[in-house]
């Protein structure tokens, strides 16, 4: 007697799985084309958007709207924050490396680029602490914030895809405790 490896059904509720996720992403990038187009009236026509789209939807929206576990204890909870932000640490540093490789207005310098890798390694060192020890803060991670947008040219600041993915940073910094 033969065995079927993927019974109809199984098979059936695998597609529908499938269908119901690929809706929810396209309802997520939908959404964020809207609220893109309100701050980046020509975002599709400018080169690297899309990669950059996708990046900020694979990372998560912000921080802030991710909440842990309501039975987590207070160092768990710390911990989640502390890993959340890793995760958007790593997003702006991928973002970046993205535009670092870009030509034309979206094109990020080197400097600019050593600067944001310089800040996630410091912060996210920073991070693991306060993630991991009670007496951990967050002063670390604000200092090197501000230090960062100290350092950063005159260029980058005027960058929309790069000020997104540093703006969805600062955000979630300046929420934690």
């Amino acid at each position: 007697m033969k065995r079927k490896l993927n019974p109809p059904d199984a098979t059936t509720r695998n597609v529908k799985a499938s269908n119901r996720r690929d809706a929810k992403l396209a309802e997520r990038v939908s959404r964020l084309e809207r609220a893109l187009t309100a701050y980046l009236p020509n975002w599709r026509k400018m080169a690297g958007a899309g990669a950059i789209l996708v990046l900020l939807l694979t990372s998560g929206a912000s921080v802030a709207c991710v909440h842990p576990p309501p039975t987590y204890s207070t160092q768990g909870t710390r911990a989640f924050n502390a890993d959340q932000l890793i995760q958007q640490l790593t997003a702006l540093s991928q973002t970046a490396v993205n535009l670092n490789a870009q030509q034309g207005a979206l094109h990020l310098g080197d400097a600019d680029v050593r600067f944001v890798r310089d800040f996630a390694l410091s912060a996210g060192a920073a991070l693991n602490d306060y993630g991991s020890t009670p007496s951990g803060t967050t002063a670390a991670v604000k200092a090197a914030l501000m230090t960062l947008q100290r350092q950063l040219s005159s260029e980058s600041k005027l960058n929309p895809s790069f000020l997104t993915a540093l703006n969805v940073v600062v955000a979630a910094v300046n929420a934690l405790p």
